[in-house]
């Protein structure tokens, strides 16, 4: 049984599941499920496990998926807490989030136009949280968005009068993904659902690179969440908690789209 899973992002989003083949590799990855989540067969496979093996599916060559699902069933064996994979992750090249309790190398080769929108970012918060105790992070830091889960945001903004020698941000308000083609579909389903169960976050922001576009999803005083989207070099995007707004003319300062088809 394939479970749709939502993919959303604007007003005309559809339902589909992203990841069709993932029930088989999910089935050998069974005994890292948890006790509630998609059924696989006569087996309740956790939803974090599905998301795992579409991982491995979709962004990985398909001669190295055995190995990889061998190694996430080793890993399962022993479950790293947060405090091992920060310490394993110092010094070593290469970035890696924590998922499942075992470390997973993020996808390397952004874009050129992916890092400019992603420094732009950056220096548009530095400057407007200047004097502000809340400080913004670059992807070198992280936040736990479950227990024993570690995600790193492509920029963010924590709050938490932060220890210089901290990895990781203690109450992060502001996460800020940029989109590319290979981490797309998992940015806004698998994601945003762990964003979302962060309590100190606020406000988490989807960045189109190919257009000037920004999808905003707001936690209101109630709790519940909310999205919009701002469009067009004249418009900006809204980030109430910290007092501020981020000018769409600023995130895409030099920056040149696409003019012909590209990959979404």
């Amino acid at each position: 049984m394939q479970a749709p899973i939502a993919v959303m992002m604007t007003p005309q989003s559809r339902f589909r599941d992203p990841c069709p083949e993932a029930e088989a590799t999910a089935a050998l990855l069974v005994r890292n499920g948890g006790a509630s989540g998609i059924l696989v067969g006569r087996r309740r496979v956790s939803r974090l496990l599905w998301w795992q093996a579409c991982f491995v599916i979709h962004f990985q060559p398909r001669s190295t998926i055995r190995g990889d699902i061998e190694t996430m069933s080793q890993a399962a064996a022993r479950h790293w807490s947060v405090e091992e994979f920060l310490a394993w992750q110092l010094g070593r090249p290469g970035r890696f989030e924590l998922v499942g309790g075992f470390p997973v190398e993020m996808m390397a080769g952004a874009s050129a136009r992916h890092d400019n929108i992603v420094l732009n970012i950056l220096a548009e918060l530095r400057q407007r949280l200047r004097g502000n105790p809340c400080k913004p992070f670059t992807a070198d830091f992280c936040i736990e968005t479950l227990p024993g889960q570690v995600r790193r945001p492509d920029a963010g903004v924590d709050c938490s009068q932060t220890d210089p020698d901290a990895l990781i941000a203690k109450e992060p308000v502001l996460a800020v993904e940029v989109f590319s083609p290979t981490t797309r579909d998992f940015d806004t389903a698998g994601k945003l659902v762990e964003y979302k169960n962060v309590a100190s976050l606020r406000t988490i922001l989807y960045v189109e690179p190919n257009r000037p576009e920004v999808f905003v999803f707001e936690r209101n005083e109630d709790g519940e969440w909310h999205e919009s989207r701002v469009a067009g070099m004249e418009t900006a995007a809204p980030i109430p908690a910290l007092g501020i707004e981020l000018p769409l003319a600023e995130i895409f300062d030099g920056v040149e789209f696409p003019t012909g088809p590209y990959l979404t």
